[in-house]
């Protein structure tokens, strides 16, 4: 059956004949590594949510644990990716800089 697989090792992406009872690559492959991330990065500019907010992407449970992975495409002219650490550091600041402005009524 020919299907895409991907191998560790390499890190490759490949169409290839695949035996599925023995879960290996049987025949002739193919290194599709490069078509098939612009596939999926065209899939997701295609999408309505990216063309209306320049920001879309899909959430996948990791293997065998309750963490999620995820793949977001956005425009870099208006979006940004931080850091949870970087993010919550930031939150931090605003909290200050808004009791600052209450306490001083400084704006």
């Amino acid at each position: 059956m020919k299907k895409l697989v991907t191998t560790p090792l390499p890190n490759t992406i490949w169409w290839a004949n695949v035996n599925e009872e023995k879960g290996i690559i049987t025949g002739d492959k193919k290194d599709v590594t490069d078509n098939a991330i612009d596939a999926v990065f065209q899939h997701l500019i295609g999408q309505e949510k990216f063309k209306e907010t320049g920001f879309t992407g899909y959430q996948i449970p990791k293997k065998n644990s309750e963490e999620y992975i995820t793949m977001a495409v956005f425009k870099s002219n208006t979006h940004v990716c931080l850091t949870k650490e970087v993010y919550e550091e930031l939150k931090n600041y605003m909290r200050m800089y808004d009791e600052l402005v209450t306490k001083t009524g400084i704006t």
